[in-house]
């Protein structure tokens, strides 16, 4: 996972991303509901009119639409009721990456809102004068898990061979954006885009005959997403604020 950087003609917003790249300042959160997001956005999805639409220059959308549908989905969910075609995304596993987890590292580590400055005792040769915070806030390692969505391209089928070539093209734009080695971009909680690495494990049919006039036909590609997620809280600890003294008589 990478992140990219901030926009340079913007001095504060570039230092203040770097010190979240570094560790030094508490970076946002990504949940699964960033992943689901990501998938649809990075497939080049745009909002409309409160949903997403997939505006592909060869690709004829449905009558009074601005494109072809993107929906995020679930198995129960009813495609007569949706314009065609459709793309429809299903999240389908979400399964932990124990081979990717690192334990007990940290994220980051910086001072608190709470934690108020302190000066060491002037006595101490050493620390003499030196500076610091009387709490630190650590952030834990987000959860490294692997998330698997189907991305389905399905139209209806009544005899015009124009709508075969559609499905194919929008399944072809889809190959394009996450062919075998791939990645999804998504924002976290407060507008840093991640990277993360992604890989398409391979495509199959969807057609079904149902009925003549009711024949369904489409493709299914699906991906897996090397992601991690956000589970817990920081910890906030307090720190030392004065020399250690050992007395060797009381040993």
């Amino acid at each position: 996972m990478a992140e990219d950087r901030q926009d340079p003609s913007n001095p504060a917003a570039q230092a203040a991303y770097d010190r979240r790249a570094l560790g030094l300042d508490q970076p946002g959160v990504v949940t699964l509901r960033d992943f689901d997001q990501g998938v649809v956005e990075t497939l080049g999805a745009c909002i409309e009119d409160q949903r997403y639409w997939l505006k592909l220059p060869n690709v004829d959308p449905p009558p009074g639409k601005p494109g072809v549908l993107v929906t995020f989905s679930y198995p129960e969910a009813e495609f007569k009721s949706y314009v065609v075609p459709l793309v429809m995304i299903r999240r389908d596993d979400l399964s932990p990456a124990n081979e990717r987890w690192h334990s007990y590292h940290q994220s980051y580590a910086t001072p608190p809102s709470t934690a108020k400055k302190v000066q060491l005792p002037t006595d101490d040769s050493v620390y003499s004068g030196k500076t610091g915070y009387d709490q630190r806030e650590v952030g834990l390692q987000p959860i490294p898990f692997d998330i698997t969505y189907t991305i389905s391209i399905l139209s209806h089928y009544r005899g015009a061979l124009g709508q075969r070539g559609q499905v194919q093209s929008v399944l072809h734009h889809v190959l394009r954006t996450y062919p075998p080695f791939t990645r999804v971009i998504l924002k976290d909680s407060i507008g840093d885009l991640r990277h993360y690495h992604a890989f398409m494990e391979g495509t199959s049919v969807l057609d079904d005959h149902p009925e003549i006039a009711e024949r369904i036909i489409g493709f299914g590609v699906t991906l897996r997403v090397e992601a991690e997620l956000d589970l817990f809280d920081p910890q906030v600890a307090q720190t030392v604020t004065k020399p250690l003294t050992i007395n060797l008589h009381k040993l």
